[in-house]
């Protein structure tokens, strides 16, 4: 059983091993609403020393937010792994993250893995080949994994 993060923008689970794909798309939609989302993909750069004070502030206030959620949204044990880091900003923690349960080789990654393996199927007007190019695509992203659970 996990935790809950909440925030003015909804609610999600507490990043944990296992439910990597579904936390950061919940995360991106409130970091999107707090215009911080760009932060955190590595798309905006601080601000120069001479813009105004307004736009320093701002991107200030979104780096903080950004780094707040990040950090508040995922399980202790997770924590650790942010805390290790030698630089906590946004993107960082982001690439970690992604780094280390994004991959076919993490849990949360073979799970998702085999969750689009069990939608798939093949559609009206589709070719044999392009369905079975899609099923090999998926096969060659599990080869070597043995443990699915």
């Amino acid at each position: 059983m996990s935790s809950t993060y909440t925030c003015k923008h909804g609610s999600t689970e507490m990043l944990t091993p296992c439910n990597y794909h579904t936390w950061k798309a919940d995360i991106m939609v409130f970091l999107t609403c707090e215009n911080a989302h760009e932060i955190v993909l590595g798309n905006e750069d601080p601000p120069l020393a001479n813009t105004s004070f307004a736009m320093r502030e701002s991107y200030k206030k979104g780096l903080g937010l950004a780094t707040g959620m990040d950090y508040s949204s995922v399980e202790p044990s997770i924590r650790a792994i942010i805390n290790k880091l030698p630089d906590r900003n946004p993107v960082q923690i982001w690439i970690a993250l992604g780094k280390k349960f994004n991959t076919a080789t993490s849990r949360s990654g073979r799970m998702a893995i085999c969750k689009r393996f069990q939608f798939t199927m093949m559609k009206e007007g589709t070719s044999v080949q392009a369905y079975i190019t899609r099923l090999t695509t998926i096969q060659q992203e599990l080869s070597g994994v043995t443990n699915l659970a």
